[in-house]
């Protein structure tokens, strides 16, 4: 079976959710012995197409077709296009693409990608990848332009509502507002793995900061940025208060300089910018803390954390999509003062920290496989409907 995913940027380094579970499915489905081409507009890193093992990495050429209008499209699918800043000629090049190969199955990867399902002959099964589902993650926000973006979004998605077969979501909550709130057509829910070869379990006891605790993303992102204007402004003052030697390790890229100034106003932090490796820069922080407060969708770096046997303290919001008995390996966090007494108990007992670690690992390795997710996609792009989770 061929299936061709296209995605009109792939981002590398791994820094957005939408390389990271395209990237790792495109990967999983290989290795299930499927022929996968990953098509994009832009030119692809070296490293990223070395990173892809298995997959076909194909450069489309929509300056051929610089001349060509969006023929057959009507009114509103011409402003839908215009304002997800999808290109006619890139379109025009995919659909021809796509004819000359006939695969079973098409995915297109994020919210940019879905004006290029809309030329693609019906009998070819087509998935839109958007993971998370974007009105509920705009719900998440309380602000009058979240508010905006909720509703012209909304009319988006429903524009091209018929040139879907199934969109993929990572939890039951993004699929269920997909279903009856975006209007979307048939949610199938494939939850996020991680790579659990390379988020490895190994650090040094003797190197351990055992006071210490970590949160990393990209700052410019909102929900990451919420999650710190919340810890900061309340829990984590708490802590510092009763322990004054406690230190909050952050990384991350796309810093604002109010966020900067923030963080360098408060005490035990230490911001280390955009790093390489958050393996090797957290390998001795014991605890991860992820207090979200908007947004949607699984939280990748929860699962990292867990992968890296941390303790990890995570919001409800962070839980969402999570799979399995979760609640015996992390710590669900409520209100504010709990976040700090949490943290602070953790941080009094390193042995206790240590074992929740152990416990987080196993309970990622059974529940978040990246081949498991891959087979409820398979199973969708073979027969158009989703198998049972395992």
């Amino acid at each position: 079976m061929t299936v061709i995913f296209f995605s009109r940027q792939f981002a590398w380094p791994l820094r957005t959710g939408a390389s990271v579970h395209a990237g790792n499915m495109m990967k999983s489905l290989a290795r299930l012995g499927r022929r996968i081409l990953l098509v994009t507009e832009g030119d692809l890193n070296p490293e990223a197409q070395s990173w892809l093992q298995g997959v076909t990495t194909i450069r489309l050429q929509p300056e051929l077709y610089s001349g060509e209008g969006l023929v057959g499209f009507g009114a509103l699918e011409k402003k839908g296009i215009g304002y997800i800043g999808a290109s006619p000629a890139g379109i025009a090049a995919f659909r021809d693409f796509v004819r000359m190969e006939k695969p079973q199955g098409v995915v297109a990867v994020g919210m940019d990608s879905l004006p290029y399902l809309r030329d693609i002959p019906r009998d070819i099964r087509k998935a839109w990848y958007v993971a998370d589902d974007p009105l509920l993650a705009q719900w998440s926000g309380t602000t009058r332009t979240n508010f905006r973006m909720f509703i012209t979004q909304a009319v988006y998605q429903r524009i091209f509502k018929g040139s879907v077969d199934g969109t993929w979501l990572v939890s039951d909550r993004d699929a269920w507002w997909n279903r009856w709130i975006s209007g979307g057509s048939n949610p199938i829910v494939i939850p996020n793995g991680v790579d659990l070869g390379a988020f490895s379990t190994a650090k040094s006891k003797e190197n351990r900061i055992d006071k210490s605790c970590c949160f990393w993303g990209n700052l410019g992102f909102p929900p990451n940025r919420d999650a710190l204007n919340f810890f900061l402004s309340g829990p984590w003052k708490k802590v510092v208060a009763e322990i004054p030697d406690a230190e909050f390790w952050i990384a991350g890229s796309e810093i604002s300089e109010e966020l900067r100034s923030s963080l360098a106003k408060a005490s035990g932090v230490r911001y280390l910018g955009e790093v390489s490796d958050i393996r090797e820069s957290f390998s001795n922080i014991p605890i991860a803390v992820f207090p979200f407060q908007t947004g949607a969708g699984i939280k990748n770096k929860v699962l990292e954390a867990a992968a890296m046997s941390k303790s990890v303290l995570l919001s409800k919001r962070a839980s969402n999509g999570l799979r399995g008995n979760w609640g015996n390996a992390m710590q669900l966090v409520v209100n504010e003062s709990d976040w700090a007494e949490s943290l602070m108990k953790r941080m009094r007992n390193s042995e206790n920290t240590e074992i929740e670690g152990r416990d987080a690992r196993a309970w990622v390795e059974s529940n978040h496989s990246w081949d498991s997710s891959a087979r409820i996609a398979d199973h969708f792009l073979a027969y158009g409907s989703a198998s049972k989770r395992k």
